[in-house]
């Protein structure tokens, strides 16, 4: 008896709050920061050059140039590393490129995805070896 009236009193109070039991208004995703990464440029070089950031991350890149002369840091796959190479395609401060002047810091941001590497192309730049491999775990 106790039971059938605990039931009744439960089927009551469900029906007074509109017929359906929820948990109320759905609550939004809570942002992600981005993971920061500091590179710094030196003898036309990025250091460090290999970087194991998380798949699919928004990564802040802090870019310093500690060298004489202008650089610049492209970040995304092959396509677009040879578009900046061997194309006119100027970078023009997207996400994932910047100009780096002589003795200054720039940042950048970009979600890091499978076959991303970062890269300077101005003239001779990337086949002196200003590059970087990026690797998701």
């Amino acid at each position: 008896m106790l039971r059938r009236c605990g039931m009744a009193l439960a089927a009551l109070a469900l029906a007074a709050c509109g017929g359906s039991a929820h948990a109320g208004p759905p609550v939004p995703p809570v942002p992600v920061p981005p993971v920061t990464v500091q590179l710094r440029i030196h003898h036309s070089h990025f250091q460090p050059d290999v970087l194991a950031l998380p798949s699919g991350a928004l990564v802040r890149f802090v870019v310093t140039n500690n060298d004489p002369i202008d650089h610049e840091l492209i970040v995304g796959d092959d396509a677009t590393q040879n578009r900046h190479e061997f194309g006119t395609d100027a970078h023009h401060d997207a996400p994932g490129e910047v100009s780096v002047p002589s003795g200054a810091t720039r940042t950048t941001e970009v979600t890091v995805r499978t076959g991303f590497e970062y890269a300077c192309h101005l003239p001779g730049h990337y086949a002196y070896g200003m590059k970087g491999t990026i690797r998701l775990r």
